[in-house]
């Protein structure tokens, strides 16, 4: 959630009528509308089939708006974690069959990943069956994204050396721009959110920068973003900025007899 400050520092387009509480406020009642009994949440409301990865997504962005002081009802909330607490600890959980999505198995493994890494920055993921996933059904990932969910998991657990082997694995996968996965994510999404998680939780992404100058590439040549990518760009702009000490510098470039100096501050300007 980006206050007026953030706004403000990262030169963020909001239009000059909108009132930030108000709108956060109105988003979170709307959400405890689409919240169906059994905690999870359906896309239009509390009577649409349950979105089993955007019932993570929207957990999530409830506690970091409680966490920044917005009113959230403790019972959505409870509810919620319990639907996630289900989708981590019961293994009986079905693949769900959906013509559309590219790969099943990794659907499942995707949003039970996102749950496992919401519940353990409560400290309420079950390491035994954190070992056990990346175990047995760590190579059903076809994103990166899942893998460094299930990684901060771990780690926050105590299994750090099973979340390092978690970051390896998700270096060396490459999403598929052709597969739609269920988890309305992209090369961008994934990309964007895995370097901010990994700043935010050290957890020794290789060749990260290489990563990072890559993204702006792809965000450069792409006219439209989704929200997702969106969200997930601002999230990492977020970090980009609280890692980097805004010490200035200066460099000179020569060119045969030419030469130019550029002078700039922290690290990414």
């Amino acid at each position: 959630v980006a206050d007026e400050q953030i706004q403000r520092r990262l030169g963020l387009a909001i239009p000059e009528d909108l009132d930030r509480t108000e709108a956060v406020q109105t988003a979170i009642n709307r959400l405890r509308t689409m919240q169906r009994q059994e905690g999870g949440f359906g896309l239009w409301d509390s009577q649409s089939p349950e979105e089993r990865w955007l019932t993570p997504y929207v957990t999530e962005f409830l506690l970091n708006a409680r966490d920044k002081g917005f009113d959230v009802p403790q019972s959505v909330l409870d509810r919620a974690i319990k639907r996630l607490q289900y989708y981590v600890s019961d293994t009986r959980i079905p693949i769900l069959r959906n013509r559309y999505y590219g790969d099943e198995s990794h659907y499942r493994f995707a949003y039970r990943a996102y749950a496992a890494f919401i519940l353990a920055k409560q400290a309420k993921a079950p390491l035994g069956t954190l070992r056990q996933w990346f175990d047995d059904y760590g190579n059903e990932s076809k994103s990166p994204l899942p893998l460094m969910h299930l990684a901060v998991a771990l780690k926050l657990q105590g299994d750090g050396e099973r979340a390092a082997k978690a970051v390896q694995r998700a270096a060396n996968i490459r999403r598929q721009s052709s597969l739609y996965l269920g988890d309305y994510g992209s090369i961008i999404r994934d990309d964007a959110l895995i370097l901010a998680l990994n700043m935010e939780f050290q957890l020794d992404l290789p060749d990260a920068d290489q990563r990072l100058f890559k993204l702006s590439n792809e965000i450069y040549r792409k006219n439209y973003m989704s929200t997702q990518e969106r969200d997930a760009i601002l999230r990492l702009a977020l970090m980009l900025e609280e890692d980097d000490p805004q010490n200035p510098w200066s460099a000179t470039f020569n060119q045969a007899a030419n030469s130019e100096q550029v002078e700039s501050y922290g690290r990414w300007n």
